[in-house]
């Protein structure tokens, strides 16, 4: 008389340590998993990507003040390396004028390791502009933090939010129109 043997059928699944171990014993005989590693050589070589990379592209960025809670949103069109010289340089010479960031680091003091976080990366344009006001309206809402940015940037804020609302109004009154 033949025994009829089961086939074992494998599952792969992720090692996570004592999570993996008490659900081996979970698995019915016929099924078992195979564990394998979350890290590998590849994702060891993917961290290890050079600051620099970013640095050499355009976009929105937002720059944070270490004394206290003010942050600055821009955006330019060229380096982000470039843009960080001309903070640190209207910082270093004393030329508030250049820069608003410069100017809130001078005027009360403070100090900045001048290190340009990326939000959104985009070439120059009208696409980079709306990134910028959004950014900066997302950042109007955050009661938490204080704002540097002055002039045009809540100008074109107010435009925006005039126009977003002005369209919502009519779409609203379009669904309602149709609903009657």
């Amino acid at each position: 008389m033949e025994k009829h043997k089961e086939e074992i059928k494998w599952c792969s699944m992720k090692y996570l340590w004592k999570i993996s171990d008490s659900v081996n014993s979970l698995f019915p005989k016929h099924l078992r998993p195979a564990f394998s590693s979350p890290y590998n050589l590849r994702s060891a070589f993917l961290k290890c990507k050079d600051k620099l990379d970013f640095l050499r592209r355009s976009g929105v960025y937002k720059l944070a003040c270490q004394d206290c809670n003010s942050v600055y949103v821009g955006s330019t069109g060229r380096k982000f390396m470039d843009r960080m010289k001309e903070h640190r340089r209207a910082f270093i010479r004393n030329m508030p004028e250049k820069s608003n960031f410069a100017k809130h680091l001078i005027e009360f003091g403070h100090w900045s390791d001048f290190e340009i976080v990326p939000c959104h990366f985009a070439s120059k344009g009208r696409y980079l502009d709306t990134l910028e006001c959004l950014e900066i309206f997302n950042y109007k809402r955050n009661r938490d933090v204080d704002l540097m940015n002055h002039g045009l940037g809540e100008v074109a804020i107010e435009i925006a939010i005039y126009k977003r609302t002005k369209t919502e109004a009519t779409a609203i009154s379009e669904r309602s129109e149709t609903i009657i």
